[in-house]
């Protein structure tokens, strides 16, 4: 995700949604709501922490790959728009392919599943993650961008998004059906990610999708 500024942004995006949610009330009693409070804040700031760290590291590289022109993406021509799109297949599938090993390697597992113990799924969901999980995706995206030659400023737009979108499929606030319908068809939404949070393990093997929905089809 981006620095500072991203970081802020999305800081600011959680707290407004966590407000809505409170006020409109939804899931939870207040009470119950504070008892996972604490864990998710702070697993959320460990997140965001080494995400902010991996950032730096994930920049530099990619910056000193594209100086010695390494990277696929220096032997293929195309106008800004195609290479924005080409990241966020290409990423978002690396990304998939990385949550579906979590969930099917039993040590990758044992630490995905902190995600999953979330008794209510809300925006302080979001970024509950095990540090191992922040390992493997961390490596989901840097070897398939390192490979690509991108350069530093889309892979800060790509996780930027990642994250943003991380927040909306978490949220606990009501879609309206039609919206959700549509949006579906391209993005991943709350009501397709609150299957893949079920207690039932055939349903929380499914919908993998990070931001495109289409890996799920």
């Amino acid at each position: 995700m981006l620095p500072i500024d991203g970081l802020l942004a999305l800081l600011g995006a959680m707290l407004a949604l966590a407000l809505v949610e409170w006020g409109v009330g939804r899931g939870l009693r207040v009470v119950e709501r504070r008892s996972r409070l604490w864990t998710n804040l702070g697993l959320t700031a460990v997140t965001l922490a080494l995400n902010l760290a991996g950032a730096g590291l994930l920049g530099l590289v990619a910056q000193a790959l594209r100086a010695r022109g390494v990277g696929l993406l220096h032997r293929v021509p195309g106008s800004a728009l195609w290479l924005a799109i080409l990241t966020v297949v290409v990423l978002d599938l690396s990304t998939y392919i990385g949550h579906r090993t979590m969930h099917r390697v039993s040590w990758l597992w044992w630490a995905h599943r902190v995600h999953h113990s979330d008794e209510h799924v809300d925006v302080t969901t979001s970024f509950r993650q095990h540090p191992i999980e922040l390992a493997l995706r961390f490596v989901a995206i840097a070897l398939p961008a390192w490979a690509l030659g991108l350069s530093p400023e889309a892979l800060a737009a790509y996780r930027l998004l990642s994250a943003a979108n991380a927040l909306f499929e978490h949220v606990d606030l009501p879609v309206p059906r039609p919206l959700e319908r549509l949006v579906s068809w391209l993005v991943v939404t709350p009501g397709m990610h609150k299957v893949h949070h079920s207690r039932e393990r055939a349903e929380a093997d499914s919908n993998y999708g990070n931001v495109l929905s289409v890996y799920d089809r």
